[in-house]
């Protein structure tokens, strides 16, 4: 009998507990799938764990963009539909089935609406890096007093470029001995371009020189009114001058595109945009196209300046355009690589990078198209035609270079971040299968600013140059 109260009164104190404990909440855990764009997928997933406001934190992972435990977001529940407490960048919003055994819902970003439907299961893994490739060891380098930004130009046993310490420098090729160094009032982040015996580079002071190839003694200099704009955030590159017939067209911090006579250094005309023209632009077949910050891409007329078609991306375009076979080839920061019929600006395939923003501007050789991305750490071969993937090589850093292409290889840098996992280097690739043929893996540092090779290399005399975030410039023979 005393054991029978006993087993009772346990009975009844179990059952307090229990009426006493809420249930867990049934979204706690990870879930595993595949999120879409149109008919492409990649792996995705989501974790919940318990918030503080009586619903789950969330945090997401998206392997193609490297990105693993985006969070922890709170959320707020609404007519059985979850959503972000406060939004950042991206929307997601979703719903647990009635049978608990499935989360469908969307990620939102820039325009694009991604739906995916998850089952209960463990995060999908991220990418490893590639390591493979022989170690190589320079010819010799340079230091200057900053990082490097600017993309070197060769010409004839020399090779010229920027600093973040205001200079312009040209040194021998052969031997990395300094030629002469130019002083600008301002870093110098712009590609150098070459003309003839002289050279053109735009400083952050505003400016954009001319200086004599052989002496660096300035022809003259035009204000691009860019000056007074200052650098904040991810604003790294700088607009190159192109020179077409007699015309020379550079982008300014100012938002506009300048066109000036490259004799006497005096505007003919200039565009102005409603956001900085870091772009740098191109020319062909009587047209200038280019990027701005104000998401658009244009396309205007290169004699008068008049705008001939204008294509909204919803994101910033630092991309410089690359003009082959009637198409643009541009990047945006929406996530996408554009081909846009040159003559109209409308989209004749587009490739999704993911979430990753698209900075690097592509290579065309031989029928294949070369280009980087952000955070999906990868450079790309691509079929012109229809933007499908050749290849890809996975660099573990940003790849923000445009690649330099010979016959066999080709050159590309990446940017680190010691406390993201990003790792910066240089490397020649077999243009053929992407497999790292040699590597220059460059030590952590920079702090915010990174470290490794943010700007993209040149070649000459059977060598490859680039600077790095470190203010060392570098030859290394192209075999490595």
């Amino acid at each position: 009998m005393r054991a029978a109260i006993v087993l009772c009164l346990l009975t009844l104190s179990l059952s307090a507990v229990r009426a006493d404990t809420p249930p867990a909440d049934p979204l706690l855990g990870t879930w595993t799938g595949q999120v879409h764009d149109g008919a492409a997928m990649r792996p995705f997933g989501l974790r919940f764990t318990a918030g503080k406001s009586g619903t789950p934190d969330l945090a997401w992972t998206l392997p193609e963009a490297n990105l693993k435990d985006y969070g922890p977001i709170p959320m707020v529940l609404h007519d059985g539909w979850y959503h972000e407490a406060s939004q950042d960048h991206y929307d997601l919003q979703f719903r647990l089935a009635d049978d608990h055994e499935h989360v469908t819902g969307v990620l939102a970003f820039d325009g694009h609406t991604l739906p995916f439907d998850l089952v209960r299961g463990p995060l999908p893994a991220l990418a490893e890096r590639d390591m493979g490739g022989k170690a190589a060891t320079p010819l010799w380098s340079f230091k200057t007093g900053g990082a490097i930004w600017s993309t070197p130009a060769y010409a004839e046993g020399a090779v010229y470029f920027g600093s973040n310490d205001g200079k312009v420098y040209a040194l021998d090729a052969a031997g990395g001995k300094l030629k002469w160094s130019a002083a600008t009032g301002g870093p110098v982040l712009s590609p150098v371009s070459l003309d003839g015996g002289w050279l053109y580079a735009l400083s952050d002071d505003g400016f954009l020189y001319k200086l004599a190839r052989k002496d660096g003694k300035r022809a003259w200099r035009f204000d691009t009114h860019g000056g007074a704009v200052k650098r904040q955030g991810y604003d790294r590159l700088a607009s190159g001058a192109v020179r077409v017939a007699d015309t020379l067209f550079v982008g300014s911090a100012d938002g506009a595109l300048y066109a000036i006579d490259p004799a006497t250094g005096k505007e003919r005309w200039h565009y102005l945009t409603q956001g900085m023209v870091r772009s740098t632009p191109a020319v062909a077949d009587g047209r200038v196209y280019f990027g701005s910050y104000d998401h658009a891409i244009y396309a205007l007329d290169a004699k008068s300046g008049a705008r001939l078609w204008r294509r909204d991306t919803l994101m910033p375009v630092v991309s410089t355009p690359l003009v082959a076979d009637g198409r643009v080839f541009i990047g945006s920061r929406n996530a996408d690589l554009y081909a846009l019929d040159a003559r109209t600006g409308e989209t004749v395939w587009r490739k999704f990078y993911w979430v990753s923003w698209v900075e690097s501007s592509a290579t065309l050789a031989d029928g294949t198209l070369y280009v980087g991305s952000s955070d999906c750490l990868q450079f790309y071969a691509l079929d012109p035609a229809t933007g499908e993937e050749r290849w890809r090589f996975g660099a573990g850093g940003e790849a923000w270079s445009t690649p330099a292409v010979d016959a066999g290889r080709v050159y590309v840098g990446s940017v680190g971040y010691a406390g993201y996992g990003r790792f910066g280097g240089f490397y020649g690739l077999d243009r053929a299968s992407g497999r790292p043929l040699w590597r220059f893996d460059l030590p952590p540092g920079g702090g915010d600013q990174g470290f490794g090779v943010g700007g993209s290399p040149a070649l000459g005399a059977g060598k490859v140059y680039f600077g790095t975030l470190e203010g060392l410039f570098y030859a290394f023979p192209i075999a490595g």
